[in-house]
């Protein structure tokens, strides 16, 4: 899976290919990180609008946090990559 996170004024842009099977994984991966409080985002600015675009091999996620705030797109990629890859595997996908 290739992962690819960049800013684009003050949204934060997410680019996954190589991604069949595992969309609800992604997904929760960045709900984990939302909801995480030693993670890149505040909890004190929740996200003021989420999109999320899939397709068979690959997602396109889009996060505009509410009141202007701005995120660093490495500290959200290193998050991100913790919460996608750190976790156990269950014997079905191992």
């Amino acid at each position: 899976m290739f992962m690819r996170v960049r800013q684009r004024g003050d949204e934060i842009h997410i680019e996954l290919t190589g991604v069949a099977g595992r969309h609800a994984h992604i997904l929760k991966a960045v709900s984990a990180c939302r909801e995480s409080t030693h993670g890149p985002f505040d909890a004190d600015a929740p996200w003021h609008e989420i999109s999320v675009r899939s397709q068979s091999d690959a997602m396109r996620i889009c996060m505009r946090p509410r009141d202007g705030r701005c995120y660093e797109p490495a500290t959200v990629y290193e998050s991100l990559r913790q919460a996608l890859f750190s976790a156990p595997r269950s014997a079905a996908t191992a």
